[in-house]
């Protein structure tokens, strides 16, 4: 996808054609003479844009993330951002297998996403949506009431992120 790099300092490039391998945790691009590259210089954050929706997907580097505490190191998608900023955390396994009988090995990649929730520079790992309330204690019971009267199962990103929308709208008021 096309998107931008934005540096450790700072600087930021534009227009690059460019992929977030999940496996590695590299980024790799194109240069301008169509040769792939891998980026070996640190970078902040990387934001990818879909041209057909024109929506935009922003990633953080683990490393550059202000937290207290120890993460696992990689890209983490921002999903929303507020008081509370809400990350989803890409895991790529490559599992190999030997049918009976065959005489190679199948390759399978295997996607994991798991949540986080980062409240006054604390991330918080999040198994259910219907942990959330717990986590973000100060508002609670509107936690709780929103999600028994939207039905979020927390199936979705679009369950999390109306959750984290909507406590983040309880501090604009």
């Amino acid at each position: 996808m096309k998107g931008k790099i934005v540096m450790s300092g700072g600087f930021v490039y534009n227009n690059i054609y460019l992929r977030i391998d999940l496996i590695e945790n590299a980024i790799r691009y194109l240069a301008p003479d169509g040769k792939e590259m891998i980026a070996t210089s640190p970078i902040r954050s990387v934001i990818l844009s879909d041209s057909v929706t024109g929506k935009e997907f922003k990633f953080v580097n683990s490393r550059f993330m202000l937290i207290t505490g120890k993460i696992e190191n990689g890209w983490y998608q921002m999903l929303d951002t507020g008081y509370a900023t809400l990350y989803k955390h890409f895991t790529k396994v490559i599992s190999e297998n030997k049918p009976y009988g065959a005489s190679t090995t199948e390759q399978k990649i295997n996607a994991y996403g798991s949540y986080f929730v980062m409240v006054k520079s604390v991330l918080n790992p999040i198994k259910k949506i219907k942990e959330l309330p717990d986590l973000l204690n100060d508002k609670k019971e509107e936690l709780k009431a929103y999600l028994s009267t939207k039905n979020l199962s927390g199936r979705s990103d679009a369950d999390y992120i109306a959750l984290i929308t909507y406590y983040n709208s309880l501090f604009l008021k």
